[in-house]
């Protein structure tokens, strides 16, 4: 019995290493889209460039997966919180909740949070936009 116990700890122990270097490869991913968009993005508000810009579908949701604005806390879970919610709630309730932040965030940023406030909503915005361009 010692023997089968220590097999399946080793090859759950052998699993668990192998989900976490792929989850860390796909973060290491987003983050390198998430810079390149960010950069796009500051160049055009910035009138560095002229011709409009919006981010693709994809690299919208792999900015607001692969960022967090305040620290990492949400960023090791092995299923993101607003994943969950998105598939327990409606579509409308989702929304709601996202366009909730964005106006808490943008609402208080001058009184409390400042500049990561204003990060936080543009975080929440981005996940609202890639939401809404699903349809």
């Amino acid at each position: 019995m010692t023997e089968n116990t220590s097999l399946i700890d080793l090859i759950l122990t052998r699993g668990r290493r192998k989900a976490q270097n792929t989850a860390k490869k796909a973060q290491a991913k987003a983050i390198e889209i998430a810079r390149e968009e960010n950069r796009k993005l500051f160049e055009w508000t910035s009138g560095m460039i002229q011709e409009p810009y919006m981010p693709s579908e994809k690299a919208l949701k792999e900015m607001a997966n692969a960022t967090q604005i305040g620290g990492d806390h949400y960023r090791n879970k092995t299923i993101q919180p607003w994943d969950a919610m998105e598939a327990w709630m409606s579509r409308e309730e989702f929304i709601g909740f996202l366009w909730g932040n964005v106006i808490k965030y943008i609402s208080r940023w001058k009184d409390k949070g400042g500049l990561e406030d204003l990060e936080k909503a543009l975080h929440y915005l981005s996940k609202l936009i890639e939401v809404i361009r699903k349809d």
